[in-house]
């Protein structure tokens, strides 16, 4: 919850506080700069601690979306997990280029585990699936320059993991 967490930070911002007062203070003048100190540093510290707070809060939040989406490619089909990812991320205000360059990565981390498992033909029907997963309009999730040369690289690698495969079979 990021209320307590800000009020854990506020919490001990106060403790250091009083730490310093105590050791240090008696002193109008001398508590004066300690207060000015304070809040200087101790203000930008806990401003960046929130902030990297909120974006591995928000990281982490994509990360599960993410593993969600990819669970469900394999018991929902790809258009669901996909449809299911688009929703979930633009919920957290993502606009729609940060969402397809996520949902790609998805699709991506996917094929890498299905690659690595040997499932060539679950591998093949994911490519085929995303590649014709409709974003919006016309527009496909694979259809920009970007997208393009990814689903290549993606495609490239699944022939090469079965071309290793059929020279790792007929050596046997």
């Amino acid at each position: 919850d990021p209320d307590q967490f800000l009020a854990a930070l506020g919490e001990e911002r106060q403790r250091f506080n009083d730490e310093l007062m105590t050791q240090f203070g008696g002193n109008a003048n001398r508590e004066q700069a300690i207060t000015a100190l304070s809040s200087t540093f101790v203000d930008d510290i806990l401003d960046s601690t929130a902030s990297e707070w909120a974006d591995n809060k928000k990281q982490q939040t994509e990360m599960f979306i993410s593993g969600d989406a990819q669970d469900m490619f394999a018991t929902q089909g790809v258009a669901a997990g996909l449809s299911y990812q688009s929703t979930e991320l633009a919920a957290l205000g993502m606009s729609p280029k940060e969402r397809a360059g996520k949902m790609r990565g998805a699709v991506e981390a996917h094929a890498g585990v299905l690659l690595s498992q040997g499932k060539y033909g679950q591998a093949e029907k994911l490519l085929a699936d995303a590649s014709a997963y409709t974003l919006h309009g016309k527009a496909k999730l694979f259809g920009t320059t970007e997208g393009t040369k990814q689903m290549t690289t993606l495609r490239r690698a699944l022939q090469k993991a079965r071309q290793v495969d059929e020279v790792s079979f007929s050596e046997n």
